[in-house]
């Protein structure tokens, strides 16, 4: 008898655990003001539209049809909720955040937390996660006040200004990674037979898909 009692207070804390946490999504005490950009030009958005996704918890839940864009400014992930209202994602309780998109690696955008101490609770976008080495791509956005003389006429404004950098994750250390060729092959070695991969499949580093498939092939040298 005391054995099923514990068996059902354990499964009644489950219960509410998961209910809190289906609170801390699906509701919000400050939703997100839609028009708080609308005097600054450019967005501090990553994506032009926003895109639907998986989500995945810190508890081992997903939550499907999710639709997503991440803040460069706030570096916070915003989720659109009942076609009207914005809400903040509180990073703390969600892990990964997928969604399918044929211009990145594998066909999937993985925006993913955890992946180095430096990062904190910060989404980063995942380009290759192997057993040698991860990378990540980072997206900011700053806000700026700028003038200009516009046919005789002086005029002041804000605007966003937006920025990318790649960072390669090892056991060692996170380090910051450039897509120019002769630098990225010279921090990762193995230069001949990486060039020959480039030239071979007709690569583009300055696309996340083909920087993808680099790191894949990078996997399979032994060095």
């Amino acid at each position: 008898m005391k054995y099923s009692l514990t068996i059902i207070a354990l499964l009644l804390i489950i219960a509410s655990a998961y209910a809190q946490k289906e609170i801390k999504f699906f509701t919000n005490e400050q939703p997100i003001d839609v028009n708080r950009y609308k005097d600054i030009e450019g967005s501090p958005f990553l994506f032009k539209t926003w895109k639907k996704a998986t989500l995945y918890d810190v508890y081992g839940a997903t939550y499907n049809d999710v639709f997503f864009n991440y803040n460069g400014l706030t570096q916070d992930i915003e989720l659109f909720k009942n076609d009207k209202e914005f809400i903040i994602l509180n990073s703390l309780f969600y892990e990964r955040i997928v969604a399918e998109d044929e211009d990145a690696p594998n066909g999937q955008l993985v925006m993913k937390k955890g992946l180095d101490p430096e990062l904190g609770e910060s989404f980063v976008q995942v380009i290759h996660e192997g057993e040698k080495l991860t990378v990540i791509k980072q997206f900011n956005v700053r806000k700026s006040k700028v003038t200009i003389n516009d046919v005789g006429k002086i005029r002041n404004f804000e605007n966003f200004t937006r920025s990318t950098n790649y960072n390669v994750i090892s056991k060692l250390a996170m380090v910051d990674m450039s897509t120019k060729k002769k630098q990225l092959l010279r921090l990762l070695g193995s230069e001949n037979e990486l060039d020959q991969y480039i030239k071979t499949e007709r690569l583009d580093l300055d696309k996340d898909i083909d920087l993808g498939k680099l790191f894949a092939f990078y996997e399979t040298l032994e060095n």
